[in-house]
């Protein structure tokens, strides 16, 4: 099942979860405040990653409306074109007759 990295209680667990051998080496070692404040900097590093990566994933989608949006605007665009050299190439060729 995919964590929600939004709710801080699962990312606490995932992280408690995932680094149960490494966190009790540490509180081991240098103790519980130590690993406490290691939880707290891998809690905020995921937080701004998630954060992040919600901002690109938003930017995506606002360029691909954008995009979306303008190819009715495109087509026209291109329609006109063909008509413009349709039309230029008509001309032509009336001038040599």
């Amino acid at each position: 099942m995919p964590v929600n990295f939004e709710q801080e209680d699962e990312r606490r667990k995932y992280l408690e979860t995932k680094f149960s051998d490494l966190l009790e080496n540490i509180n081991s070692v240098y103790g519980k405040e130590l690993m406490e404040r290691l939880i707290k900097r891998l809690e905020k590093t995921i937080e701004l990653f998630d954060k992040d990566v919600q901002g690109i994933l938003k930017t995506m989608d606002d360029k691909e409306s954008a995009f979306i949006q303008s190819l009715p605007r495109i087509e026209q665009l291109k329609k006109s074109y063909i008509k413009l050299k349709t039309t230029e190439s008509e001309k032509k060729l009336k001038e040599k007759d």
